[in-house]
């Protein structure tokens, strides 16, 4: 029993240094306001963005898994590969819900503040979802390779994460395409890259993600420390 207990506790210090419980909070709010939309005005617009909600949530709990493991297993790194490259793929996932105001000019139903709301409510959710699980894949990566690394980590996931929400919003390609769909998924990434309508929208992305982040870091580490 106290075996179990001690895992609880360490468990629930895990949360709590992964800002679970404000995650959490803040994601049922964004839930609160959708249901609220939909019993006053007997109408489930903006349904999809419960599934991106969801969509959001895996790569955080991808990094909770990772965070887990690694304090179970100190040092065993490759056992962290597996659930980092999923990591990886799903993390645009989080961000991209900030693209979802494009459907604020075509709500119908409710004022337009309330919508602006609800979508906002959910943009926050998804962007302290990113830069949470980025944190923890940032702090793994530091205890193995170092500030630089973990830096070098961090700005690279950033820039993967711009493309993956331009992938998404533009090509309208999901996570789960580069197993069904690869050689398009190929062929976008390359338009990324040579074409600069792309090149400039991810890049976009990508620095207020990293604006973000950088704000995130600050607050929870002494700038000497990170």
């Amino acid at each position: 029993m106290a075996s179990y207990r001690s895992e609880l506790r360490a468990d629930h210090d895990l949360l709590v240094r992964h800002a679970f419980y404000p995650l959490v909070a803040t994601s049922a709010l964004a839930c609160a306001l959708f249901v609220a939309r939909a019993l006053f005005t007997g109408t489930v617009g903006f349904r999809f963005m419960n599934w991106n909600l969801i969509l959001a949530w895996l790569p955080y709990l991808c990094a909770l898994l990772i965070a887990r493991i690694h304090e179970r297993t100190p040092g065993r790194w490759a056992r962290l590969l597996p659930g980092g490259a999923a990591w990886l793929l799903f993390f645009p996932n989080a961000p991209y819900i900030m693209t979802d105001f494009v459907h604020l000019i075509r709500a119908t139903g409710a004022p337009w503040w309330y919508d602006l709301g609800l979508i906002a409510a959910y943009a926050w959710a998804g962007c302290f979802l990113a830069v949470a699980s980025l944190w923890a894949m940032h702090s793994l990566v530091r205890d193995y390779c170092g500030t630089i690394g973990g830096w070098l980590f961090a700005l690279v996931s950033l820039g993967l994460g711009g493309v993956g929400i331009y992938l998404g919003r533009f090509a309208r390609l999901n996570s789960w395409d580069i197993f069904t769909n690869p050689r398009m998924v190929a062929r976008q990434i390359l338009d990324v890259l040579t074409e600069p309508y792309a090149l400039g929208a991810s890049g976009l992305f990508a620095a207020l993600l990293l604006m973000i982040y950088l704000f995130f870091t600050v607050s929870r580490t002494p700038m000497t420390s990170i």
